[in-house]
């Protein structure tokens, strides 16, 4: 089947803690890239850490937005 498609299509597939949104966290892609995420959920450390992997790596980590 070919899609046809207009804009990019991402899959995400996450490692986690649990399932719980409210305390659970992302902990697999900052390790598998050799960085660290705070303990405690943190958006700036988040969006920090995306900002300096597009910088490195802009295809991998293109700006969807």
């Amino acid at each position: 089947m070919l899609l046809k498609l207009s804009r990019p299509l991402v899959f995400l597939d996450f490692e986690t803690t649990g399932l719980d949104i409210q305390n659970d966290r992302i902990v697999e892609l900052a390790a598998s890239l050799g960085e660290s995420l705070p303990d405690e959920p943190s958006a700036p450390a988040l969006e920090a850490l995306l900002l300096r992997r597009r910088a490195v790596d802009p295809l991998r980590f293109p700006d969807l937005s």
